[in-house]
């Protein structure tokens, strides 16, 4: 019982892990070098009412909602600079890796998730 409650990572864990964190600091690497483009100046635009009127705003929409959500809450908290509204899709986007290896371990082998 008591060893489920310490996790001791292995080295898969840790190429993961490393792996995880090349990809992240390479997505944030010039991450606000740039100004926004049309469709994040959009994206600025449905996230700078208050949550219900975001919320509201969407509900017509012909898109998923809660990335926008996600980063209405993110922006109360760190502001709408360019950096800032990307961040969190440049963290999804290296999350993917973990997902991507754990799916190809999982369906086929390690090799494949590999």
């Amino acid at each position: 019982m008591f060893k489920r409650l310490f996790f001791k990572p292995s080295s898969e864990f840790w190429i993961v892990a490393g792996i995880f964190a090349a990809g992240l600091c390479l997505r944030l690497w010039g991450l606000g070098d740039f100004s926004l483009q049309e469709n994040e100046i959009s994206t600025a635009r449905r996230i700078s009412h208050s949550f219900w009127g975001t919320i509201t705003h969407l509900q017509h929409a012909s898109f998923p909602p809660l990335h926008f959500i996600i980063l209405h809450v993110w922006s109360n908290f760190f502001g709408t600079s360019e950096w800032a509204l990307r961040f969190p899709s440049a963290l999804y986007s290296a999350l993917t890796v973990i997902v991507i290896y754990k799916l190809g371990k999982e369906l086929f082998n390690k090799e494949t998730g590999w």
